[in-house]
């Protein structure tokens, strides 16, 4: 009887491990919640018992009842051990899966990820840094325009100054009242030299312009982007030098003005400046937020203009000349500084060529690789691309046909208008450029989704009419309607430069850049003497008559951009995303 007795525990035994293996290849073949789980272990149960119940109907002695309980205590300690487990599970929220990995579940990702976002000192700084990420070079062109509006009207007005006292020997008294009324032909006698040493100073500087274009651009396609955008930068350093060593020794005649030029456009000038901070935004930002970037880097100029011109106005009435063009010098090596320290120096991610250590100069500056580059704007395409790629080329060209840009001799001429006069009226029109820009422009393109050509026949029409508003004004607070027509957009240059690069390969950009920088450098030696002709020819029957020829060349772009958007769906934007 013991022997019976202890084979049936043996059984029972095995019929309990056979049970539990079963169980565990449950656990893992399926993947167990809560639910089912309890469900699992209460079925457990209930086959224990049922084996239970058996064993007890096969035993009558106290050795079985002894055995029985036994059997009881190895039940509770099975059921004890796989509810703990069930509880560890439970608690802990994890998931066996059928390679026994324990993976979080969801609930606990939440609860993680919702503890993180509640921490909003650590949130912020992670949303500040996230957005210090995708400045690159505006801080430096806002450095260069703080500098540019501190110099702005004040080299128109050192040209006066120098052309009035040294060069005509005007007393200072009538110097001094010129733009009074009273001297009408000393003043339009001083404006008519003034006009012309514009003319001669666009044309010393577009020559070697032209040959550092060339360079520039072959250099930032296979070299990186960097480089070309700090050498103008050095350039214009030397310029502003010039400005107050020509301040500092007053007796230096105008023609001296003329001497820094050179080496200016030998460094690219302002052209080259921009040809390569557009390179520079066109390979570090995505196909959608281009627009609006090249937007804000035009908005850089737009900020610190009013900040430059008022405070040029505070240190030029306590300063003269040399504070003025100082702190536009300091402004500049600060751009400089930055530029070295903080700008990477991007390269092309579809240019075929490694960036070598040693730099072959030769190939480099050869004539092969110059015709080549040159070559870019008119080798055939396919889908008539060439047409379309001349046609925003052409669009941007007339755009920076700077009839009418001028206005301080104009308001000077027609409104008496001094220095400070013109500088409230530049600071007053700033808030309307910048909504056009800022709000305006991103609106139409980032959240309308209005193609870049669109954005510019707009601008284009609303410069139109402001240009016209602007020559046949009759008093001096009609200009400010005009540039209230702009809050419309005066984006004509910056959406069509960022529409080139939305179908032109990007490692043709910088070529495309250059050749069209080419083109504008050569713009003065054509612009400048029609505009100097014009405006001494007109200065005294209608001198509003250069704003009238700047509203024709928008009328011509406006016609240029309906014949694009026509002719060249938006859909063919795909090269560069």
């Amino acid at each position: 009887m013991r022997g019976d007795d202890d084979a049936t525990v043996t059984k029972e035994q095995h019929l309990m491990n056979d049970n539990t293996s079963e169980v565990s290849n449950d656990f893992n073949t399926v993947t167990v919640d809560d639910d089912d789980l309890s469900h699992i272990v209460i079925k457990e149960h209930d086959n224990t018992n049922d084996n239970t119940s058996e064993s007890s109907e096969g035993c009558n002695d106290d050795e079985t009842l002894a055995a029985d309980d036994d059997l009881a205590d190895l039940v509770t300690q099975e059921q004890q051990i796989r509810n703990d487990n069930t509880s560890e599970i439970c608690n802990n929220d994890y998931t066996l899966t059928a390679d026994d990995d324990l993976v979080p579940l969801v609930t606990e990702e939440h609860h993680y990820e919702n503890e993180n976002t509640s921490e909003s000192p650590n949130y912020c700084f992670d949303m500040l840094t996230k957005f210090c990420s995708y400045v690159t070079i505006e801080p430096s062109m806002f450095l260069i325009a703080l500098g540019y509006s501190f110099e702005g009207v004040f080299v128109d007005n050192l040209w006066i100054d120098k052309v009035c006292l040294i060069q005509l020997n005007y007393s200072k008294e009538i110097c001094k009242n010129l733009d009074s009324g009273n001297y009408n032909s000393q003043q339009d006698n001083v404006q008519r030299w003034v006009k012309s040493y514009s003319m001669y100073s666009q044309i010393i500087e577009t020559i070697p312009v032209l040959f550092a274009i060339i360079l520039l651009g072959a250099w930032s396609d296979t070299r990186g982007r960097k480089l070309p955008y700090i050498i103008p930068q050095f350039g214009y350093l030397l310029k502003v030098f010039s400005y107050i060593i020509n301040a500092y020794f007053w007796f230096l005649p105008p023609w001296c003005l003329l001497i820094v030029e050179f080496p200016y456009g030998l460094c690219g000038s302002m052209i080259g400046m921009f040809l390569a901070a557009y390179a520079y935004l066109a390979d570090s930002t995505g196909q959608r937020s281009r627009t609006s970037r090249f937007s804000v880097l035009a908005v850089m100029f737009e900020v610190a203009m009013p900040i430059g011109k008022y405070a040029g106005v505070i240190i030029y009435d306590k300063f003269g000349y040399i504070g003025v063009f100082g702190i536009g010098l300091i402004c500049n090596i600060l751009s400089i500084i930055y530029s070295f320290v903080f700008l990477k120096n991007i390269i092309s991610h579809s240019s075929g060529e490694e960036n070598n250590e040693t730099i072959d100069f030769k190939k480099l500056f050869s004539t092969t690789k110059i015709k080549n580059q040159m070559s870019v704007c008119f080798k055939q395409r396919e889908n008539n691309e060439r047409a379309r790629l001349l046609g925003n080329v052409a669009v941007i060209l007339l755009s920076l046909l700077t009839f009418g840009e001028d206005t301080y001799l104009y308001t000077r001429k027609k409104f008496g208008w001094n220095y400070k006069d013109y500088t409230l009226f530049s600071i007053a029109s700033t808030p309307v450029l910048l909504f056009a820009s800022l709000v305006v422009l991103p609106i139409m393109s980032y959240r309308l989704g209005f193609e870049d050509n669109l954005i510019g026949f707009i601008s284009s029409c609303t410069a139109m009419f402001s240009n016209v508003i602007k020559g046949t004004a009759p008093y001096g607070w009609v200009l400010y309607i005009a540039i209230g027509i702009l809050i419309f957009g005066t984006s004509v240059s910056t959406s069509t430069r960022s529409a080139l690069t939305k179908f032109v390969p990007s490692n043709e950009i910088g070529s495309i850049y250059a050749t069209l920088a080419i083109f504008e450098t050569l713009l003065p030696l054509i612009t400048e003497p029609i505009e100097t002709f014009v405006y001494n020819a007109s200065l005294d029957i209608f001198p509003g008559m250069i704003f009238l020829l700047g509203a024709v060349f928008y009328l011509l772009i406006s016609c240029i951009l309906v014949w694009l958007l026509t002719h060249f769906p938006p859909e063919r934007n795909h090269i560069n995303p």
